[in-house]
C-alpha cells in the first residue's frame, strides 16, 4: 500500500468481509499500527487498519 500510494497509484481497497470498498488516499505507520487513509461517503472514518483489507485493486493512469 504504500509503495503503490507513494508512486501516486489509484488504490481501491476491499474491507468490512468482502462488502465494502474505498478509495485510498494515504498510508502511514503510527507507533504499531498499519493506517490506510481513505475517501469513503459511507462511513464516517479518516482511516481502516491494514489488516483489515481484504484485498486491493491498483490503477495506473498513463497519459496519450
Amino acid at each position: 500500500m504504500k509503495k503503490g500510494t507513494d508512486e501516486g497509484l489509484i488504490i481501491i481497497a476491499h474491507v468490512r468481509n468482502n462488502h465494502h470498498f474505498f478509495l485510498s488516499i494515504g498510508y502511514e505507520e503510527v507507533m504499531d499500527e498499519k493506517r490506510v487513509y481513505i475517501n469513503d461517503p459511507n462511513y464516517d472514518l479518516e482511516y481502516y487498519l491494514y489488516e483489515t483489507i481484504s484485498d486491493v485493486i491498483l490503477y495506473q493512469l498513463l497519459s496519450a
